[in-house]
């Protein structure tokens, strides 16, 4: 998602109106639950390898179960990381007070084809135009 193509008073909302930081705290618990487990597993596949062969666990296989153990836990540790810059992004995005409504009696030459007319900006302006609607 783009922050910056978007006007503050959009992404304001949307940081205040959404799930907030529980879906991902979930998912980043699941994730730590799933490196434990395939960390379990890669260990025990590693020492039963190294029984039967008696030397290190060497080659394509080895590949694999190497990141069976290593990346699940470097998706939990960057899923915790992103959670710890929430609290200082939802403060710095701006308050839903801070939006306020656009007033009902706004003069309808002020919406024309092409923008609004400035003769009638000039008379409000206390009210923003919506360019391009129109």
């Amino acid at each position: 998602m783009d922050f910056g193509a978007l006007p503050p008073e959009i992404n304001s909302g949307r940081m205040y109106c959404g799930p907030g930081s529980g879906p991902m705290l979930a998912a980043a618990a699941a994730w730590d639950g799933v490196a434990v487990e395939l960390g379990l597993a890669a260990t025990g596949y590693a020492s039963v390898i190294a029984e039967l062969t008696g030397a290190p666990w060497v080659g394509a296989a080895s590949l694999s179960m190497t990141w069976e153990g290593s990346v699940p836990a470097r998706m939990a540790s960057s899923a915790m990381a992103g959670l710890g810059a929430m609290p200082a992004e939802v403060p710095a995005a701006g308050g839903p007070m801070g939006m306020m409504p656009m007033p009902m009696g706004m003069p309808a030459g002020m919406m024309g084809r092409g923008g609004a007319n400035p003769h009638v900006v000039q008379a409000r302006p206390s009210v923003v135009p919506r360019v391009g609607i129109g």
